[in-house]
C-alpha cells in the first residue's frame, strides 16, 4: 500500500534575513484540499501551496540568527505517490460560534483524469481516430 499511496513533503519555514531553513520531511498518504470559496479543486490545491508570511508579533525564531525574524512558510512536495488521494476539506471552524460548520460551496473538477490512451475515446471529444 505504501508503494502506491505514500508521498513525501516538507513544511518549510525560511528566514527572510539569512535564508536559513531546516524543513523536516515527512510522509503523507492523502492531500488536504480546501474547498471553501474555491471554484475548483485546482484552485484549492493552489491555495494550499500559497506561502504565508510570519511578521510582526508572529515572527519566526531563527536558529541561525538567534533572533526573531520575518519569515515565509510554505509546503513543498518532495515526491508524489503513483496514486494521489485528495481529501476535500468541507468543514471549517467558525470562530464566532466556536463550532465546525460544513461548507456547501460548489466545487468544480477541471482538467482530465489523466492522459488518454491511444485508441480510447475521451468524453466530449468525438470518436477515437484509427491510425
Amino acid at each position: 500500500m505504501r508503494r502506491l499511496f505514500e508521498g513525501r513533503h516538507a513544511y518549510v519555514t525560511r528566514c527572510l534575513h539569512c535564508g536559513h531553513s531546516a524543513p523536516p520531511e515527512s510522509s503523507f498518504f492523502d492531500m488536504q484540499v480546501p474547498v471553501r470559496g474555491c471554484a475548483s479543486i485546482a484552485v484549492g490545491l493552489r491555495r494550499s501551496f500559497e506561502p504565508s508570511f510570519l511578521t510582526g508579533d508572529n515572527r519566526y525564531a531563527c536558529g541561525a540568527c538567534g533572533e526573531r525574524r520575518d519569515a515565509v512558510r510554505y509546503q513543498e512536495v518532495r515526491r508524489l505517490p503513483p496514486m494521489l488521494l485528495l481529501n476535500l476539506e468541507r468543514f471549517a471552524f467558525d470562530m464566532e460560534t466556536l463550532e465546525r460548520r460544513k461548507t456547501s460551496d460548489a466545487v468544480g473538477v477541471s482538467g482530465s483524469r489523466g492522459r488518454p490512451r491511444p485508441g480510447r475515446r475521451r468524453a466530449g471529444r468525438g470518436p477515437a481516430r484509427r491510425r
